[in-house]
């Protein structure tokens, strides 16, 4: 968990506070990142940090799934 928290951090570091509040807004109220495109920061810049997180995101061991009777 703590590597995990770690990676994470990492990349909001990089991460100014509009672009924080767009990934609340996102992840909290729903709202797609077309409403941001362009307006927080340029549509490329959004869709390549949303592919940076995607990627940090795909590597992260997930416990497996039990069945339980």
């Amino acid at each position: 968990m703590q590597e995990i928290k770690r990676v994470l951090d990492e990349f909001c570091k990089q991460l100014t506070p509009e672009l924080k509040d767009m990934y609340v807004s996102k992840y909290k109220e729903n709202k797609p990142f077309t409403e941001f495109y362009n307006v927080v920061a340029p549509t490329g810049y959004i869709m390549a940090l949303n592919k940076e997180l995607n990627q940090i995101v795909s590597q992260i061991e997930r416990p497996q799934e039990r069945l339980y009777a």
